[in-house]
């Protein structure tokens, strides 16, 4: 059993390592900022993030104590290793999701970045993979890619699938691969003889 000294360690060290949505947004806007600029001062993050000196400096401390960043008042800003690490993976999950959300789904830009900068918080990084991995596979596939999209814009505004286009699209996957519709079905009569 945990004696009360090591309960109180374990918490202080997830207290440490743990984020909240708000520190995430920060060491975000600190590593996009850290691309564009080669200092950082606190107006610059007030600026990008349009919340008040306060606010950020309040924030800066916060990040400095738990080792995230590098802050001295009135200074300027660096991301630490750690912050950094954090920080990518959000930006990451950002993109990912702004993809899907834009290029699947058909959300404009500026509402997926809105939406993706409000999920990317709350998503398993494994979950955001998979729809960046999804998204990758609908562009290469040539079954799905833009003809896919296409017919669910279309679903979208119909709410009808359109057979005659399912067709052409199979045809189209078929003659791709250098193959007929016939070979397919040749192939699932003979495989469907054998058991």
């Amino acid at each position: 059993m945990l004696g009360v000294t090591n309960i109180i360690k374990k918490v202080k060290g997830i207290t440490k390592t743990s984020t909240t949505r708000s520190q995430e947004d920060y060491l975000e806007a600190l590593y996009i900022l850290e691309k564009e600029k080669p200092v950082i001062f606190v107006r610059d993050i007030a600026q990008y993030l349009k919340v008040s000196l306060p606010s950020v400096t309040g924030m800066l401390q916060t990040l400095s104590k738990k080792e995230f960043i590098t802050y001295k008042p009135n200074g300027y800003v660096l991301l630490a290793k750690k912050g950094k690490v954090i920080a990518r993976k959000i930006l990451q999950k950002h993109n990912e999701l702004k993809e899907f959300l834009s290029y699947i789904i058909g959300i404009p830009d500026k509402e997926a970045a809105d939406f993706a900068c409000r999920i990317e918080h709350s998503i398993s990084g494994k979950a955001s993979n998979r729809l960046a991995l999804f998204v990758r596979f609908i562009r290469m596939c040539p079954r799905c890619g833009d003809n896919l999209i296409k017919h669910f814009n279309h679903f979208l505004k119909e709410r009808e699938i359109c057979k005659d286009k399912c067709l052409q699209c199979v045809r189209a996957c078929y003659a791709s691969l250098g193959r007929s519709e016939n070979d397919g079905n040749a192939q699932k009569s003979h495989t469907n003889g054998r058991r």
